[in-house]
């Protein structure tokens, strides 16, 4: 059962919230309030405070006529898109942010218009973004992006994904709008199979009913088989998929089998299943690059070697505000299954969380199956550990090596279990605490700039504010 779609249908009633939210601080904001400290001249508007509106019914008129360009003019503030905007000419907008773009309504070009994003003009780290049920669709299938410079080839459905990538493996490419892969029937191995070093950016647009089912041994499985180090997949949405790799394979993710490049704001729902000898994860089987605000709420279930909610083994790599909600369950008696990922061997995990169960044979955790040289801080786990007799059970790791945790915790309430490890009595820098003490306030150590609590989001539990559940 895919839970992604129930967590969209949810948002409705809370985007009012995580809007109040991201708009605390001192942003240039795209509103249904009236405009004011901006000035606007020929086609291009300016904030004259780090405190700016303009109205969405004012904007839409300019493009009416004409390209527009909002620029930042130096203020060091963020972008945000707060209200439904839409527009039929062929006009494009500019959108120049000192720092981060942040879209949190749908923004629809439906004339052949275009979109530039800038982002980090006078700043650095900052994000192009995406809120829940946020998305940039070209209506009629054209239209221009560019991003930081970089044009972005759009594109409207997976073949055509698969035919570009093929032709070009180091280009840019984004997906106009969303597409039901239902009519494409079950493919038997992964859509892109090529190689790929571009982009692919998803513009908070949704793939749903992709399926998969695959048969050949050592084979890395998901909607693409395997990205690159110079390779980054934003802002795409996968519901409602199906991913099953029946013979011993590699890394098995309804995203992405195995990756070296970036994953950034993905979000992904449905099952995954692997056989014997896979890394088997709801987001990406193996990475050893970085995964940043993103989320999983996948079912996964294997008989593999590691099994995890977000990426079944995380090796050297950095995983930052992400999240998994999906039960994962591992059959063989030789795996470590974990709530976020299923081991995790040399990597950075940081501002991280668990909800889903895990059930196992051997090694099994909350958040972690297995640890091994590894920094993981300022994460949490909730979800109902279980196992067998001889099972390794922890609330937060099923079995720790070497490594360091800072301000982490299990919910000893949910969990079921009394142990942060199941190979250790006490961790240092890992708390067990229980439901109500995680639900009252945010736990020590946790930055309210990046966590927050309310009791209208994840069951009262501490969120990512920029990346809430889906």
């Amino acid at each position: 059962m895919n839970s992604a779609i129930p967590f969209r249908a949810m948002i409705a009633g809370t985007l009012s919230a995580l809007c109040m939210v991201t708009a605390a601080r001192a942003d240039i904001v795209i509103s249904s309030a009236a405009t004011s400290n901006v000035t606007c001249a020929s086609g291009v508007c300016t904030p004259s405070a780090p405190d700016a509106v303009l109205n969405v019914g004012d904007l839409e008129t300019m493009l009416a006529s004409g390209n527009v360009k909002l620029a930042a003019a130096g203020e060091p503030v963020d972008v945000d898109v707060a209200a439904s905007l839409s527009w039929v000419s062929t006009s494009t907008l500019t959108l120049d942010s000192y720092h981060s773009i942040n879209v949190q309504q749908p923004v629809a070009i439906t004339g052949g218009g275009g979109v530039s994003i800038i982002t980090n003009d006078g700043s650095a780290g900052g994000q192009f973004a995406f809120m829940p049920g946020a998305s940039v669709a070209f209506l009629n299938g054209a239209g221009s992006l560019a991003i930081n410079g970089t044009g972005y080839t759009p594109v409207n459905d997976i073949a055509t994904l698969v035919s570009d990538i093929a032709a070009n493996p180091s280009g840019s490419y984004a997906l106009a709008g969303n597409y039901n892969a239902a009519p494409d029937g079950t493919y038997i191995a992964s859509p892109v199979s090529t190689n790929f070093y571009g982009n692919v950016q998803g513009l908070g647009n949704t793939i749903s009913n992709l399926s998969i089912t695959n048969g050949t041994r050592r084979t890395n499985l998901g909607l693409f088989a395997s990205i690159e180090s110079s390779s980054t997949i934003s802002n795409l949405v996968l519901t409602n998929a199906e991913v099953s790799q029946r013979a011993n394979g590699s890394g098995v993710g309804l995203l992405v089998g195995a990756t070296s490049g970036t994953l950034f704001g993905d979000h992904t729902g449905g099952s995954v299943t692997g056989a014997l000898g896979s890394d088997v994860g709801g987001l990406a089987g193996i990475s050893y690059g970085t995964i940043a605000n993103s989320s999983s709420s996948a079912s996964v279930t294997a008989s593999s070697t590691t099994i995890g909610g977000l990426v079944g083994s995380n090796l050297n790599g950095t995983i930052n505000r992400c999240f998994a909600a999906g039960a994962t369950q591992g059959i063989e008696s030789k795996t470590y299954v974990g709530g976020l990922a299923g081991g995790d061997e040399g990597g950075v995990i940081s501002n991280s969380y668990a909800t889903g169960s895990t059930t196992g044979r051997a090694q099994v955790g909350g958040f972690i199956g297995g640890t091994e040289e590894f920094k993981i801080s300022s994460s949490y786990s909730i979800g109902a550990v279980k196992g067998g007799a001889k099972s390794l059970l922890g609330g937060l790791v099923g079995v720790v090596g070497s490594g360091a945790f800072a301000t982490s915790y299990w919910d000893k309430t949910t969990s079921g279990g009394k142990k942060a490890a199941g190979n250790a009595k006490k961790l240092y820098g890992v708390t067990g605490l229980k439901t109500e003490q995680l639900q009252a306030n945010l736990p020590s150590g946790f930055d309210p700039s990046i966590w927050a609590e309310s009791p209208s989001i994840n069951n009262g539990f501490p969120y990512l504010i920029a990346n809430p559940p889906q």
